[in-house]
């Protein structure tokens, strides 16, 4: 059964429908499949177009918790003649039942005549005006009410051509439609700013990606600075990320440089030592680190010919370099290196550090895969082989000292 109220409003009257059980669910789905219409009740003619009254009814907003409810109530009313609107027509608002949001009439499916639409519930007041051929035309005005009672207010009103504004005009009846002209000119300008200032950055990004394609190719090649420098002229004055990395290439260029006209192992050794904290650090720690672990028998081929050849300093270079990975090696492979380093030490004079660097394994074992041999063992075993070319043969000293341990 249907309750009517009447929602008092001066002469902007509502029969609201209170909330109710609305007839079979006639359901609408969007793209994603959700429902977005309410459900809707009305009749159709014999060739299936709506005629007659029509209702339909949707959630009502719970201002307790902020979104809307699982109670229904009427949303709009109308009239149909065979599929086309016709009469009067009504909408209600959803956030405050019963509330007419608009009324007016349509004629054969437009709007026309008198028309009270975009109701403000909170500031009690709506827009009146007449439709022409379903567009707004001559004067629309804000009606306030007040004491449930409809009045016209005292200020803003507009003036519609077929649905054009013409003019504008303020409480005291002075035409507002020039400093409205000013304000969105004012308006269109920021916007125009804002467009411009958008394609300059998008300008900026191309203009820097190119310079950085002419510096720097799939990144190996680090060539000239002259497009980076040219893109530097080019935007003096922005403060941007791209104005930051181009000079951050230009001030790393001699980093960039030195890593890529690398040629072998030796120069990735070499840029480690001019650049320990360099750009590539990682890169060429890498690239040292896989060559010692995929290439440890030959550094130790090339260290005993060092060795023999009496060239202890390069072959200490070499011993430091593969005991940076001894993590990574088997003790058959960091441990003899251990015994060229600390051979190689004597070999340079540098006594004690030569017996410092094999203290820790003086008791270990060596596990070939032919069998264990004591480091110390192996430690003379070496030492003999290479007293006379490093020249410690007559070092009767530090020999005791290393005998000793």
């Amino acid at each position: 059964m249907k309750n009517v109220f009447i929602i008092s409003v001066g002469l902007f009257l509502s029969y609201g429908l209170s909330a109710q059980t609305p007839p079979t669910q006639t359901w609408f789905y969007n793209e994603y499949g959700q429902k977005t219409k309410p459900k809707e009740k009305y009749s159709e003619d014999e060739n299936g177009f709506r005629h007659g009254k029509f209702i339909a009814y949707d959630y009502t907003y719970n201002h307790l918790t902020n979104s809307f409810s699982n109670k229904y109530t009427v949303f709009e009313t109308g009239n149909y003649n065979h599929g086309k609107k016709q009469g009067e027509w009504k909408t209600y608002s959803l956030f405050y039942e019963g509330v007419v949001a608009s009324v007016g009439s349509y004629q054969n499916d437009s709007k026309e005549g008198l028309w009270k639409e975009d109701f403000s519930f909170e500031d009690k007041l709506f827009q009146e005006g007449n439709y022409l051929k379903n567009v707004r035309n001559g004067k629309w005005m804000n009606v306030a009410i007040e004491n449930g009672t409809t009045t016209t207010k005292k200020g803003y009103s507009v003036t519609y051509s077929n649905g054009v504004i013409k003019s504008r005009f303020d409480g005291s009846g002075k035409d507002i439609s020039l400093l409205e002209k000013v304000q969105n000119e004012k308006l269109q300008q920021t916007q125009l700013e804002q467009e411009k200032a958008k394609q300059r950055n998008e300008q900026m990004e191309t203009d820097f990606n190119f310079a950085m394609s002419k510096y720097q190719t799939d990144n190996t090649y680090y060539g000239d600075t002259l497009y980076l420098r040219e893109f530097l002229i080019k935007y003096p004055d922005a403060n941007s990320e791209y104005v930051s990395k181009a000079k951050e290439a230009i001030k790393d260029k001699v980093d960039n440089d030195a890593f890529y006209f690398v040629k072998d192992f030796n120069g990735y050794l070499k840029y480690q030592k001019k650049f320990p904290s360099g750009i590539h650090k990682e890169e060429a720690e890498k690239i040292v680190r896989d060559g010692v672990l995929n290439n440890t028998n030959d550094f130790i081929t090339a260290i005993n010919k060092l060795l023999e050849q009496g060239n202890p300093q390069r072959a200490i270079e070499i011993c430091e370099i593969v005991l940076r990975y001894k993590n990574d090696l088997h003790n058959s492979q960091y441990l003899p290196v251990t015994i060229y380093y600390s051979l190689g030490l004597w070999g340079m004079a540098y006594d004690d550090k030569a017996i410092e660097v094999i203290k820790p394994y003086n008791s270990s074992v060596i596990n070939y895969s032919d069998g264990n041999r004591k480091f110390s063992d192996k430690y003379f075993e070496i030492y003999n082989q290479y007293k006379k070319p490093l020249g410690i043969d007559a070092d009767k000293e530090t020999y005791k000292k290393i005998k000793a341990l």
